[in-house]
């Protein structure tokens, strides 16, 4: 069966971190030595980043440092492997395992990584976790759904983005500075009319079996300036499901989306999958 690896970087709404976490900032000048030239740190004792994932394995990259110190990580609330961990170094190493955890059943997964010392720094770069595509198969397609083929609440209240995808000229994303302006779209299973019709596209619905996986990419960060994935759901069920994305910001600021990439387990005998939009998926790769 399909394994599908991703990686996010430390700007992605998917990590939550507490309260007393920074960016790195260019008075840092070690800064371009990490991916993409930014990390969240902290030097206050018990601050925790969290991230859920569906999958088998996660792990976590950050900075080993003269100033760094102890640190934690649980999965499901057990320790990784060696349990405490120390991330002082000198000299500095960046780019580094923090902690991994491999072989986990498959299923819905809750990390917490956690700072044990006072006026020592924990910093993370970047997160990557391997998800399960289906169950038994060992083919996968992969249909990308632009932003325009989302439905909109009011479509006056979303327009171009300020930032589109690395290429835009394959762009078709959509964003609002409305609050509780809604954008959707609804999928069944079991749709298939022909071997040639595998799965269809259209504005409000779209056929997906059981064991998908959707992963959805949009800008993040001040002015919009980096580009991440927004949104991820594994293991979905079939039967009539929506992904119901709403503007939940302040006012003026905006909320922008570029594309949904959707991972489906290939049956056996079946064709293969047309691919639709661009070719790429940012720091996401197929092992």
């Amino acid at each position: 069966m399909p394994d599908l690896k991703f990686i996010v970087e430390d700007a992605s709404p998917l990590l939550t971190y507490s309260t007393q976490w920074d960016a790195g900032t260019p008075n840092d000048d070690k800064l371009s030595l990490y991916s993409e030239s930014s990390f969240m740190k902290t030097q206050v004792k018990d601050e925790t980043m969290t991230f859920s994932f569906y999958g088998t394995e996660v792990g976590v990259y950050g900075a080993l440092r003269f100033n760094h110190g102890q640190y934690t990580m649980e999965v499901d609330g057990v320790p990784t492997a060696g349990g405490l961990a120390t991330g002082k170094r000198d000299p500095d190493l960046f780019k580094q395992q923090l902690a991994v955890s491999r072989g986990l059943q498959v299923g819905q997964h809750k990390v917490v990584l956690k700072n044990l010392e006072n006026a020592a720094f924990l910093d993370v770069d970047y997160v990557t976790w391997v998800t399960r595509v289906g169950n038994g198969t060992k083919a996968m397609d992969i249909i990308t759904l632009q932003a325009d083929q989302f439905e909109f609440s009011r479509a006056e209240d979303w327009t171009e983005p300020k930032v589109l995808t690395p290429d835009p000229s394959l762009s078709s994303g959509r964003a609002t500075s409305v609050q509780g302006a809604i954008a959707n779209f609804t999928f069944h299973s079991e749709v298939r009319a022909s071997p040639f019709l595998h799965y269809f596209v259209s504005n409000d619905m779209n056929s997906f079996q059981a064991g998908s996986v959707i992963a959805l990419y949009g800008p993040v960060g001040p002015r919009a300036s980096r580009y991440a994935l927004l949104f991820f759901a594994g293991g979905l069920e079939e039967g009539p499901q929506t992904l119901e994305l709403t503007h939940a910001g302040n006012l003026n600021e905006e909320f922008a989306i570029d594309y949904a990439n959707i991972y489906l387990p290939r049956r056996e005998g079946e064709f293969s999958l047309q691919k639709y939009g661009p070719p790429f998926a940012p720091r996401s790769s197929l092992d």
